[in-house]
């Protein structure tokens, strides 16, 4: 029976403010050299696809990371952008006062948005597939977080307690039966020490 498996990678650095442009910054050359590093751990593997967030840093890791796969386009999405999945009681203060623009309608919006992304790329393998497929997704460090929740039936408020580093891998798998594993979170054993930031 075929399996599966997709690999979501947070994005490499990128400088941290605001920006005019609403798919705000591009990769540091730190970030550039993380995607590269990320890219050789894949060129082995028989990649299917490879799926980003439409956001800059999102779509410019991905992009090198593509340069292992000539065959493959990146399909960029919007429905990938990074969000907040929900606001723990004990953090609410801390919401309010850091995130005031985070609201419940925000949160349920950008929320329904992530969840039909998930629905459209995890997909459990038909009883006709005979093949594994390896798929890519790259995307943002509380998106993946919550993707796992999900993969896990955990609650949701549990996504913030993960650390996600710049092009950490998280690795989930699912069988024709349905059932999904967790392989991996946030491994970025492939990235030298002075290559790894949060």
């Amino acid at each position: 029976m075929a399996v599966h498996t997709y690999y979501l990678i947070r994005h490499g650095q990128y400088p941290p403010g605001d920006t005019a442009d609403e798919l705000g910054n591009g990769l540091t050359e730190l970030g550039h050299f993380q995607a590269q590093k990320t890219a050789e751990t894949f060129k082995d593997l028989p990649i299917k696809a490879i799926h980003c967030s439409t956001l800059r840093r999102a779509v410019e890791t991905a992009e090198i990371i593509a340069t292992q796969f000539p065959n493959l386009s990146v399909q960029a999405a919007r429905d990938l952008w990074e969000f907040i999945p929900s606001i723990p009681p004990k953090f609410a203060d801390f919401f309010a006062k850091q995130l005031p623009d985070v609201t419940s309608e925000t949160i349920d919006r950008d929320r329904k948005v992530g969840d039909a992304a998930y629905d459209r790329l995890f997909r459990v393998p038909a009883e006709s597939e005979t093949s594994d497929t390896h798929e890519i997704i790259v995307a943002h460090g509380n998106l993946i977080s919550y993707y796992v929740c999900r993969a896990l039936a955990l609650p949701t408020d549990v996504w913030i307690q993960m650390d996600t580093h710049n092009c950490g891998i998280t690795r989930i798998s699912i069988g024709a039966t349905g059932l999904v594993k967790l392989g991996s979170f946030n491994d970025y054993g492939h990235l030298p020490p002075e290559l790894r930031t949060l």
